[in-house]
């Protein structure tokens, strides 16, 4: 893996397996149109047997952009890293200053790198605001908020809660440095997108972006839980409580894996793999009352 930064640069990792049939073409175009000139597209392939690797040649080939793909024997090579192993093996053979990871599915902003350099100062990350959208790019709403307080109250005062503030990696940039050093990584399957937030809470606040320049695509075939949309959100898409039920974790997991992951004793892994994020983080405050 690589071993040196680039100042400025922001790596922009995007895992994919059978992109073609998940919006990959519009995902990478909102790349390559990113207002912030230095960035570099780091595409990791679980295995794509759909000419996804084309459609990726074809969009970032003649684009004038850096960029790098890297490939793995899919999301089932290193459990129980799992869906995280792509996203790892991207941020590792990056070579920017600020990290952060972009779904197959869904599209950003131009301005949205621009807007999160300009802002992170010397945070550890810096977050927007998202629009949902539906299979179309239809508009259905909106979200997001300064989350420093509730992190505050998950970190110090809710200490053996399961509860943090989720802030989707892909809405965050972060100090690539930071990444690795708080080992970011090593807790993660189905919660590490919470551990990625409170690691960094746990090093100095977040900076908050108010524009929404992140567009999540709320359909069918979408990795993520769709079971935990709000009901707005599943009118909005026309999806019915099966359609949402049915199509979480579905980027290849087997039902074995799915059925561990749906099994009580799976309350209990996330409730201790929280826990043990917001102890490391807490050492902040520790830190400060003593100063």
């Amino acid at each position: 893996m690589r071993s040196h930064n680039v100042d400025g640069r922001v790596s922009i990792v995007l895992a994919t397996l059978n992109g073609s049939t998940r919006y990959i073409d519009q995902a990478l175009r909102s790349l390559v149109a990113q207002t912030y000139e230095d960035i570099e597209i780091v595409v990791v392939d679980g295995g794509s047997s759909d000419g996804t690797l084309d459609i990726v040649e074809d969009i970032l080939g003649p684009s004038g952009r850096k960029y790098m793909v890297y490939h793995t024997n899919g999301p089932e090579a290193q459990a129980p890293i799992s869906l995280l192993w792509p996203h790892l093996v991207g941020a590792g053979n990056s070579t920017g200053e600020f990290l952060t990871f972009h779904a197959d599915d869904d599209c950003s902003h131009p301005d949205r790198i621009r807007l999160l350099v300009e802002d992170i100062g010397d945070a550890p990350m810096a977050y927007s605001r998202l629009v949902n959208v539906n299979e179309g790019l239809h508009p259905i709403g909106e979200s997001g908020s300064d989350l420093n307080n509730a992190l505050y109250d998950a970190v110090v005062n809710r200490t053996e809660e399961t509860w943090a503030p989720h802030v989707c990696l892909q809405l965050g940039m972060c100090r690539k440095e930071l990444y690795f050093s708080e080992r970011c990584y090593i807790l993660g399957m189905a919660c590490w997108e919470v551990v990625h937030t409170i690691l960094m809470y746990g090093i100095g606040d977040l900076v908050y972006v108010p524009e929404s320049v992140m567009f999540y695509r709320n359909w069918r075939g979408q990795t993520t839980m769709l079971g935990a949309a709000t009901e707005d959100l599943r009118v909005a898409s026309g999806y019915s409580d099966d359609d949402l039920t049915y199509g979480k974790y579905n980027y290849g997991l087997t039902a074995d894996m799915r059925s561990q992951m749906d099994a009580p004793t799976w309350d209990e892994v996330m409730r201790v793999v929280t826990t043990d994020a917001k102890r490391i983080a807490r050492r902040r405050f520790i830190e400060e009352d003593t100063t």
